[in-house]
């Protein structure tokens, strides 16, 4: 049975480079409604635009609008730019395996702890004596630890896994799939599952507590919830429910490398090591829960950050452009037509390659 868990306060983000304003389109203005964070700065209303066009932008609204899109938002240079739905949260789904890396970052930055290649029975007495115990934390954070995924041939997860009581107990009895640790690459529930209950144990809270603390109060994000299982374990592989101008933020934090205005939320090697460079061996594309496109030529996405979730949610970073695209649905089942497509080549199009 999943519980929610509601968490508030205000809104917010930092100022960087360039910026560029959607003349069409009207910006609210949000102010913050915590103390100690910093606001996003948003375009005024009826500014001239600059660095971008305003007709590409309008062009990826319109279509965000029509695949029912319960929320979007656009940030470009440290400027909240064009959207829709500032406050309108849903869950992101599997978009929440990024947050869990940002909280276990949040550990790294403080010190408290200290290489990603520490074994999880390190961090989990109950897996101490287990085999398991023996895998990394990078191993987790990178889909390559080997225990069997809780989800079915079509890729749905399995109800027992969905309705365990503790998530922790659940993973500690999945069997391993048969891989070694760090030798495959599958795409895996479990280890953010595990990764968020560590943190939970370092921090001595729950995550969602911990996050709303280290990270989102001083971010000014808004509304959020959490699924939690009955022993009390925020969900680490899905479970996060947040508007996309809220979860556009933490892509901006990722953008400026951990800085949020002048304070350092999350080290700049963290960011590095988990957003910007490949974890592992075995796939070129994966981080620690995040995901990259590297440059490689005649290829036709830039540079890019990302992780997606069922049914259309979206997180996208051009880190070489300054630009943070998010997107929410109000469905993890939402039909085709409403997924949006090739999200990613679509926002690259419109937001960077019709902008030359």
């Amino acid at each position: 049975m999943l519980v929610c868990a509601d968490m508030a306060k205000g809104l917010s983000c930092t100022a960087a480079r360039l910026f560029f304003w959607l003349a069409a389109i009207a910006i609210p203005s949000f102010a913050a409604s915590g103390a100690g964070c910093t606001v996003l700065p948003a375009q005024p209303v009826g500014a001239q635009p600059v660095g971008l066009k305003p007709e590409p932008v309008a062009e990826l609204l319109a279509t965000a609008r029509k695949a029912k899109s319960s929320s979007f938002a656009v940030f470009k240079d440290g400027k909240y730019v064009a959207g829709f739905g500032e406050t309108t949260v849903v869950p992101v789904y599997s978009v929440t395996k990024a947050v869990v890396s940002l909280a276990a970052g949040r550990l790294f930055t403080s010190g408290q702890w200290k290489s990603v290649d520490a074994p999880v029975g390190s961090l989990l007495q109950e897996f101490a004596a287990d085999p398991k115990g023996a895998i990394t934390l990078r191993q987790l954070m990178s889909h390559t630890s080997g225990i069997r995924d809780a989800r079915n041939e079509q890729g749905r997860v399995l109800k027992e896994w969905n309705t365990a009581p503790d998530w922790v107990a659940a993973a500690l009895a999945r069997p391993m799939s048969g891989d070694a640790p760090g030798a495959v690459f599958k795409y895996n529930n479990q280890g953010p599952a595990l990764v968020a209950a560590a943190v939970e144990r370092a921090a001595g809270i729950r995550l969602d507590r911990f996050l709303r603390r280290e990270i989102f109060d001083p971010l000014c994000i808004g509304k959020t919830s959490w699924d939690t299982d009955k022993a009390g374990h925020a969900a680490g592989y899905t479970g996060l429910s947040i508007s996309a101008f809220d979860l556009a933020k933490l892509g901006q934090l990722v953008l400026t490398r951990g800085l949020w205005g002048s304070r350092r939320v999350l080290s700049e090697e963290w960011i590095r090591q988990s957003a910007l460079e490949v974890s592992q061996g075995v796939a070129k594309n994966a981080g620690l829960l995040w995901f990259m496109q590297m440059e490689q030529p005649r290829f036709p996405l830039p540079v890019m950050v990302y992780h997606d979730g069922d049914g259309g949610q979206y997180l996208a970073i051009f880190p070489n452009h300054g630009i943070v695209v998010a997107r929410t649905t109000g469905s993890g089942d939402s039909p085709p037509e409403q997924v949006m497509g090739d999200f990613y080549r679509l926002a690259a199009d419109l937001l960077i390659k019709r902008q030359r």
